[in-house]
């Protein structure tokens, strides 16, 4: 017998779905615990999933829960489903005013992305350079190549 024929079976036997649950469980619970003090929510799998869709233009779609009362304030928390878990991205204050409170998300978002996007092309000038401090250090390395000089 090869090790094929050992192996194959015993993934599936009921030992082996009992073990694949169990380190499922382990996993769960390892990530529950250590998200406690971050910003992202553990693994959801799609089963919990938050209330409200909301579309960005630059940071996609995002999720949204139900207001939470925390220090005296209804706060919505803002998510971004990423495989397994979400991240939570911001937190706005709710109001009863749905063009107030949509205005808020929204200026939100754009201080975000905003942030992304200047993070993104804050060294594009130096990424661009070729690497030469003079006009004189770049002739002579094109005549060097060519083999004239």
């Amino acid at each position: 017998m090869n090790l094929v024929e050992i192996t194959i079976p015993a993934l599936f036997s009921g030992w082996g779905i009992l073990i694949a649950y169990l380190l499922l469980l382990v996993y769960l619970l390892a990530t529950g615990v250590a998200s406690v003090g971050n910003n992202y929510c553990p693994p959801s799998f799609w089963f919990w999933s938050a209330n409200k869709r909301i579309y960005h233009d630059g940071l996609g779609t995002l999720y949204s829960d139900t207001p939470i009362i925390n220090d005296k304030a209804e706060w919505i928390h803002i998510y971004k489903q990423r495989w397994l878990y979400q991240v939570e991205i911001t937190k706005v204050e709710y109001t009863d005013n749905l063009q107030t409170l949509v205005i808020r998300i929204k200026s939100k978002l754009d201080d975000i992305y905003q942030k992304e996007n200047n993070e993104k092309t804050k060294y594009s000038a130096f990424e661009e350079w070729d690497g030469y401090l003079d006009t004189q250090s770049k002739r002579d390395d094109k005549l060097n190549k060519l083999g004239v000089k």
